[in-house]
Parts: structure tokens; sequence; C-alpha cells
């Protein structure tokens, strides 16, 4: 069994993805669905489920992710948002943050926009390529829509802290574009203090995966890989996105 992505304690996800392998030819996959449905928690439900070539990974398979951040800027917190949005009472400077948000389009190393020392001794490929980083106006706050070929653990949560301290004054495009060209060059046990702050999970969700068209489900997505009698992959492929 196999995720698109982890998400952290307290962040949503209405797009998760999972792929599992059986020995069993034939499922009834709306029983499958609602036996489910029956024995998980009343915040997960399964949507849909379809059949996929053997070597399908939630995981490895990805082209790009959608992760949406929501915040509450009214003045008075809103205790019916309080789980789903962050609350930023002070001001905030729209025309900066979008500013801000520019700055991370592209291809970067974002080392210095991630909670890599907390993975161990896992390897990342820090290199990430944004296609865009949108802020709209919602009733009540801003949604920040980013949309990545793959994300370091914390990275969403890094950039937006940053992308609040744009739109509150306390951080400048200049000073995030430092932190970018900084990439791995810099340890981030031994770099100062960014003058940002993680922004917190409640207002995360990861809203879609996408993946590359595959309308025969009989042939191999990854023939380059090694495969099993069954089709399915032996080994796991080297982690290009998170």
């Amino acid at each position: 069994m196999q995720v698109a992505g982890r998400t952290d304690s307290g962040v949503h996800a209405q797009g998760q993805v999972m792929s599992v392998s059986s020995n069993q030819h034939e499922i009834d996959t709306s029983r499958l669905m609602l036996g489910l449905n029956g024995l998980l928690p009343r915040d997960i439900r399964v949507k849909e489920f379809c059949r996929v070539p053997p070597d399908f990974s939630a995981r490895y398979s990805t082209l790009g992710k959608l992760y949406c951040y929501e915040l509450h800027t009214e003045a008075t917190e809103d205790p019916l948002l309080s789980h789903m949005r962050l609350h930023v009472a002070k001001p905030l400077n729209i025309f900066m943050m979008r500013a801000a948000a520019k700055a991370f389009v592209g291809s970067h190393d974002f080392t210095q926009f991630s909670s890599l020392q907390s993975m161990g001794n896992a390897v990342r490929n820090p290199q990430k390529t944004i296609k865009y980083f949108d802020i709209h106006e919602i009733p009540g706050g801003l949604r920040l829509a980013v949309y990545a070929s793959g994300f370091l653990y914390r990275q969403v949560r890094h950039m937006v802290g940053a992308i609040i301290g744009a739109g509150l004054g306390t951080v400048s495009k200049r000073t995030i574009l430092e932190f970018l060209a900084l990439g791995s060059s810099v340890p981030l046990t031994g770099r100062q203090k960014p003058p940002w702050n993680t922004a917190a999970a409640k207002g995360l969700c990861l809203e879609a995966v996408d993946y590359p068209p595959h309308a025969d489900i009989s042939l191999l997505m990854h023939p380059e890989l090694l495969h099993d009698e069954h089709g399915r992959l032996v080994a796991e492929p080297v982690l290009s996105s998170e």
C-alpha cells in the first residue's frame, strides 16, 4: 500500500490517493468502498476506486500536486473555521504577498524552505519546480494555491509562513530570493533563524494529485524499471517528489 504523500497531523486532504495490490482479478469495487467506509473513522472516506496498471504507484507515478492554504483575515476569529483556516488578525498587504509568491515560481533548491533535518537520514531531492503559486480573495480571508512537481517536508507551510510575513511587512521578496539562493549550501542546523514562522498545519489541504493518462491498464507505466511476474515494481524508484 502506498499513498501519494504524507500529511502532518492537522493537515487536511481532499485529494489523497492510495494504491494497493491484490492477487484477486475480480473485485467488486462498489462493495469494497462501502465496506471500507463502514470501518473507517467518520472524518475519513473513500470516494472512488479504479483499476490501474500493475506497476502504478500512488507515490512515484505522480506528475504534480496541488496544495491549498486558507487564511481567515477578519478581526474576530470565526470558531466555525478555526480548524480549517489560520487566523491572521493583523492587516495583510495582498500585493506584497503575491509578489512574494511569484518569487517561488520556477525550479529552485527549496532546502531552506523545508524541515529536512527532521527527516533523519532519508534522502530527498531538494530541487522542485513550482508551476504556479496564486493568491485568491475568498469570503473572510485568502486562499493560497500552489502546484508543483513535488514538495519537500513542510515546504508549503514554510513558504506560506514567508508569504504571510511579506503581507505583514516582516519578510521581503529579496529575503526570500536570498534564502532560495542558499539552497543546500548551508545546512539547516547551522543556518541563521529565518524571519518567518512555519504556518500552522490546520490551514493546509492536499487538494489534488495528477497522474499521466493511461487508458490501457494491461500496459506497464514504468517499463524501464524492474518488475515481478505480476508486473509490480520490485524496488522503489529513486524518490524525485514528495
